[in-house]
């Protein structure tokens, strides 16, 4: 794939520090893709078979935005003017994993400036979790200065500057418009999950550097936090036009909700891209079970595929409590729908997530790779249970194909 200029022409060592020095003294840096040392590595479990195909039953109907075409070349005349890609061949080094129908199945109703919001954000959040397979990805120092300056800038609210890196200048330009209009409450969430959500890198370069084999229940602790769905579905609340109480939000069920949600995404991400990674020496949750459990590779493969029905059952219990939480906490009648919301959607993220792993050659071991053998819902299948009230913008799941 070609290089992105993601922050072009930078050693580790030169990654700015601190809040006024944030992009300000060079341009890009450069995770050079044929050369960099591997992230997540692990030598202890990276040579293992895969396994056979996971399967998946994720209760949930196939949901697409129709707007995601036009929303697609919006994202990337967006990634162009932060300077992300530079030309045409980078543009389409971009474009191929199609990070937009991501965010078109994880926001199925949303259209227009709200869909283009989060396909820009999944077109920040890729590069940018790819520049960590380059020098920077094997210095903690470099990388703690470059987190500290992020969170530094976030809490400050500080506006982009056209001497920004690349991804820097984009991120800014992200968190400006995310928190237009919303609560002091939900930017405080906003902020508090993105900080958790970068400091985690700083994890995972400290494990690289030192050859440090996390085990199973510290790997997914991480990688709850890692994934980026928790600001992923506060996006949701953003762009969708509502806010789940406070009160709500502060709940366990709801708490356990997101846990059980962001674990789903993981253990799915996890099996379809085990050839990836195992091809990459890349840190994987089949190879740590299959040696903390002593299991083959079929038997990992089929372990992760009982943790997330495990995990699916436990949601949909939760789920299907959300009235009594409302009335619990006597929250007002209108809260009742926001609730509906905030857990729909979790769900589009679970099912979307599944949907575009399936197709994304981002994943892919090999360019052959088919469909992986997962079992899906199809497109227009009845959902598990409909919305408890009607819906202010409609949901759109048309029968879109899915490309193989």
């Amino acid at each position: 794939m070609t290089c992105l200029p993601y922050f072009a022409d930078m050693t580790p060592s030169q990654v700015p520090a601190g809040p006024t020095g944030l992009g300000t003294s060079a341009a890009h840096i450069s995770p050079p893709y044929r050369d960099a040392p591997e992230r997540r590595r692990s030598p202890e479990v990276t040579k293992t078979p895969v396994g056979r195909s996971p399967r998946f039953d994720i209760p949930y109907p196939t949901r697409i935005s129709p707007d995601v075409e036009r929303a697609r070349l919006e994202g990337l005349r967006w990634a162009r003017e932060m300077g992300i890609v530079r030309d045409d061949a980078e543009t389409a080094a971009l474009d191929a994993p199609r990070y937009d129908r991501l965010a078109a199945y994880a926001y199925p109703a949303n259209v227009g400036a709200d869909l283009d919001l989060v396909v820009e954000l999944m077109m920040w959040f890729f590069p940018f979790d790819d520049l960590f397979d380059g020098p920077l990805g094997r210095d903690p120092a470099a990388t703690a200065a470059l987190i500290d300056s992020m969170v530094t800038a976030m809490y400050a609210h500080r506006a982009p500057h056209l001497t920004d890196p690349p991804l820097i200048r984009a991120f800014l330009d992200l968190w400006q418009r995310i928190r237009l209009g919303t609560t002091e409450s939900w930017r405080t969430r906003l902020h508090s999950d993105t900080e958790v959500y970068l400091r985690s890198y700083q994890w995972e370069v400290a494990n690289r550097v030192r050859g440090r084999t996390p085990n199973v229940a510290t790997y997914l602790e991480i990688r709850r936090h890692s994934i980026g769905v928790w600001p992923s579905v506060e996006a949701g609340e953003r762009t969708g036009h509502f806010e789940i109480p406070h009160t709500a939000f502060r709940s366990e069920q709801i708490q356990a909700m997101r846990r059980l949600c962001s674990d789903v995404v993981v253990l799915v991400n996890d099996a379809l891209s085990a050839g990836k990674d195992r091809d990459r020496n890349d840190l994987n949750l089949v190879p740590l079970l299959q040696g903390e459990e002593g299991l083959t590779a079929d038997e990992a493969m089929a372990r992760i595929e009982q943790m997330v029905d495990q995990r699916l059952r436990e949601f949909r219990r939760l789920d299907d409590s959300l009235d009594r939480l409302h009335d619990d906490l006597n929250l007002a009648p209108a809260a009742r729908y926001d609730l509906e919301r905030y857990a729909d959607g979790m769900r589009a993220w679970m099912r979307g997530n599944l949907d575009w792993s399936l197709e994304t050659v981002r994943y892919r071991a090999r360019p052959d790779t088919s469909d992986h053998g997962c079992r899906v819902i199809p497109a227009g299948a009845p959902a598990n249970r409909p919305l408890r009230a009607q819906p202010r913008h409609p949901v759109h799941s048309p029968d879109i194909r899915r490309r193989r």
